[in-house]
């Protein structure tokens, strides 16, 4: 399995690439109102409205400090794009299905049901992330964000908190 990795609270997690559209170097995306604190805005990217999605703050509930270490990873979820912001790109890895165990279940169901795989480095474990899954009760809302963005309106959205995945 190859993975696309990126740091995030102290953790390595990682995305497969088969789903990873592109990498980009950090862009600031136009907000729109009323969106909560996760969903960072849009970027356009070849002419197509993109949503941005703060993972970090998906994932423990911080805001993604923007460096220039931070990057747009485009993944496909469920045939739409979508830019996730990450804080810091990791390495990109090539590991074997000797490396890669399931998601660890506790009482018949996944402990964290957005992590699809875990991965065993020399160095620690890399998380790999299901982003449809993290992202499925949230879809609602990326939809009105690009429905929104079609209706041109703009501005912000800090009225919302960060709030962890559950």
């Amino acid at each position: 399995m190859r993975l696309v990795t990126f740091e995030s609270g102290g953790s390595l997690f990682g995305i497969p690439a088969s789903e990873v559209r592109s990498v980009l170097p950090i862009e600031h995306p136009a907000g729109i109102p009323g969106m909560p604190a996760f969903l960072v805005g849009l970027i356009t990217i070849r002419g197509d409205l993109v949503p941005v999605v703060d993972l970090q703050c998906l994932l423990d509930g911080q805001a993604t400090e923007m460096s220039p270490d931070s990057c747009l990873v485009v993944a496909d979820v469920r045939g739409t794009d979508v830019a996730l912001l990450v804080p810091r790109l990791g390495p990109s890895l090539l590991l074997g299905s000797d490396r890669i165990d399931p998601s660890p279940v506790i009482g018949g169901a996944a402990a964290v049901p957005y992590v699809a795989d875990v991965a065993r480095l020399s160095e620690g474990l890399c998380l790999v992330l299901d982003v449809s899954v993290l992202l499925a009760g949230h879809a609602g809302v990326i939809s009105r964000c690009l429905a929104d963005a079609n209706d041109g309106e703009e501005g912000g959205h800090d009225e919302f908190e960060c709030h962890a995945a559950a």
